[in-house]
């Protein structure tokens, strides 16, 4: 990760252009050689790809959306809810410098992201309220709390 940022003054302001990092524009462009011909890291290839600036507002934002979900995660173990911080010890290390150069891997790292989102976010028991039919009062299916209507 330092070798990316430290290297970033030998690439071009605006960068190579967009693909070349990959495996499969690097093969196109070089031929049959299997050689990356940017970076093998991906903030190596994000800065070569996209330049100093885009490619360092990618890897900001990245940061700051894994210290996030970090921080809110470590939060939600006060209210006895471990869900998020199970996922987070597999989920932001690869959100934060995962290969997205690689469909498959973009795949997993957004599923895990997505996960750790679903997982922060507070339930809204209104969308488990249930009418029952011998009152008017609504109780929510999983803690058969009583609710008042509206």
């Amino acid at each position: 990760m330092v070798g990316a940022i430290i290297e970033s003054a030998d690439k071009p302001f605006f960068g190579y252009g967009i693909g070349m990092g990959t495996s499969v524009g690097s093969m196109l462009i070089a031929g049959d050689n299997t050689v990356y011909l940017i970076s093998e890291g991906e903030w190596g290839r994000l800065i070569g790809e996209m330049g100093i600036i885009m490619g360092f507002g990618v890897i900001v934002i990245r940061i700051i959306l894994v210290v996030n979900m970090g921080i809110d995660s470590y939060k939600k173990i006060a209210s006895k809810d471990f869900l998020p911080w199970m996922i987070c010890s597999v989920g932001l290390l690869a959100i934060m410098q995962g290969q997205w150069a690689q469909p498959t891997s973009l795949g997993f790292d957004v599923i895990l992201g997505g996960l750790i989102l679903a997982a922060l976010r507070k339930p809204n028991p209104k969308l488990w309220l249930v009418k029952t039919i011998d009152s008017n009062t609504e109780t929510v299916a999983a803690s058969g709390t009583n609710y008042l209507p509206n």
